[in-house]
């Protein structure tokens, strides 16, 4: 039987003033509104398949790769396609920030988000600083 973890997440949104008015989401318009292309890259497979099916579900193309040299290749042959990325720090074969370093040496205008289980404030720190 699987060991139980917990997890925390803090989520910080600035205050708003303004009252924003209830709305409903047509299924339809998200579909036009969404062709975007997203590769998720993350070694687990429940997260590489709960992420393309939420995010097919609503329109978006999706991509997978289940590691750092995987992703490499992917992005390669399809850059000009992706949209976003959503990288996972801790991949093997090749760790997120060296594929992180490769996909912006190929794009670096390439928008990632960079996702990870495990607390590495001083790695994206360094990427921070490092103006990758």
């Amino acid at each position: 039987m699987p060991k139980k973890t917990e997890a925390s997440f803090h989520i910080y949104l600035p205050i708003s003033e303004t009252t924003l008015e209830s709305t409903t989401i047509n299924n339809e318009n998200i579909n036009e509104r969404h062709a975007a292309c997203i590769l998720i890259v993350d070694d687990e497979n429940i997260i590489r398949s709960m992420a393309y099916e939420l995010l097919t579900e609503v329109g978006y193309t999706a991509l997978l790769a289940k590691d750092g040299e995987q992703s490499g290749i992917t992005f390669q042959k399809n850059y000009d396609k992706i949209d976003l990325i959503i990288l996972d720090m801790v991949t093997p074969k090749l760790s997120g920030q060296k594929c992180f370093r490769k996909i912006r040496n190929i794009d670096p205008n390439t928008r990632t988000l960079l996702s990870s289980g495990f607390a590495q404030n001083t790695t994206i720190k360094t990427l921070k600083t490092q103006g990758v």
